[in-house]
């Protein structure tokens, strides 16, 4: 009789509470929250939440220095003045900048180095004419970084090759135009510096 009155009440409580909330007292119910979902997708579906994550936190490798391809360097002839009286000597340098976005490496030395004058198509001197010696000069230049080389003095005469160990004849004078093109590391300048003698 005992028993019988047992099963009423049990039957009776999940009439009215539910079998879940039944089974639950009794230790059931107690699986993982997470929905069960045919084929293994809510485990795939975590997998890309760590694969996202893991993609997110790995950094990219920084880009490595390397030569100074054409095209990324710019070069600019400079003189330190614009016109020159008749015992003043032009004082010729130019200026050669990284335009890239990482640093690369450009052969600076003198080996690379000319400077031309030219006066409408005609070349009265070359730097390179009369070079006694040239060297390499390896520079690592950073992203957006100007450097300028040091000071050519120019004498105010015509040159060749062949007269180097000559007295060489003056140029023309007398508010003569003249343009100073310069290059360095394979990159010529794309404008040049016009300047006047007296």
């Amino acid at each position: 009789m005992f028993a019988g009155l047992i099963a009423v009440i049990v039957t009776l409580t999940m009439i009215i509470a539910g079998p879940a909330t039944v089974a639950s007292w009794f230790g059931a119910g107690k699986a993982s929250s997470q929905p069960s979902v045919p084929g293994g997708s809510a485990a795939t579906e975590k997998s890309e939440d760590e694969d996202s994550a893991t993609q997110e936190n790995v950094q990219p490798e920084p880009l490595k220095p390397g030569p100074c391809l054409p095209g990324k360097l710019a070069v600019e002839a400079v003189t330190d003045a614009e016109e020159y009286g008749p015992d003043a000597y032009p004082e010729l340098s130019l200026r050669v900048t990284n335009h890239s976005e990482v640093a690369c490496d450009a052969d600076l030395g003198t080996a690379t180095m000319v400077f031309e004058i030219k006066s409408g198509e005609e070349l009265y001197w070359k730097s390179t004419d009369c070079q006694a010696e040239s060297s390499k000069n390896l520079v690592r230049m950073e992203p957006g970084q100007t450097l300028e080389t040091d000071v050519v003095v120019w004498d105010r005469t015509r040159s060749a090759p062949d007269t180097c160990d000559d007295e060489r004849d003056k140029v023309p004078a007398a508010g003569s135009s003249y343009h100073l093109i310069v290059e360095i590391a394979e990159t010529r300048s794309q404008n040049t510096r016009q300047f006047l003698l007296y």
